[in-house]
């Protein structure tokens, strides 16, 4: 069975009609295990939102369940979504530790699949992120509801 992190997202109307559920795949059957985040990355992210208007921050994560062994605080869960200028989805979910982030999932399935194959399209992605604004329609990091 995948190891799969099942995140549910707070929809435009309060209540559950219109949440949705997006599918991480855990990082551990991507490449083997959790991989650190460097502190730079969320100094980076904060600047891109405030420098620009397709860059933005919401509270919107509702509910987490991790894959089976897994323990996490919903608090210290958040995730990285992008929407590129060709259409591509691309998803980071993240834990906040004492030490920095991790990263424990990938979404959508096809892109854990193609990272399996090969590691650098996870940096590369995450790097366009960072570097290249406007080759990205939106990219939110998107935290827990208050």
């Amino acid at each position: 069975m995948a190891r799969e992190w099942h995140v549910t997202f707070e929809g435009e109307e309060p209540g559950t009609a219109d949440d949705f559920i997006l599918t991480f795949t855990d990082m551990k059957e991507v490449v083997g295990n959790y991989l650190g985040l460097k502190e730079v990355v969320m100094k980076t992210l904060a600047n891109l939102i405030k420098a620009h208007q397709n860059y933005s921050a919401i509270g919107n994560i509702k509910e987490i369940q991790p894959p089976p062994g897994e323990q996490v605080n919903i608090r210290g869960v958040w995730a990285l979504l992008g929407i590129d200028k060709e259409g591509l989805r691309f998803g980071f979910l993240f834990v906040a530790m004492r030490e920095g982030s991790i990263l424990v999932g990938v979404w959508p399935k096809p892109y854990a699949e193609a990272v399996k194959q090969n590691e650098r399209l996870l940096g590369g992605v995450i790097n366009s992120m960072l570097r290249d604004p406007d080759n990205w329609r939106r990219v939110d990091v998107i935290l827990p509801l208050e």
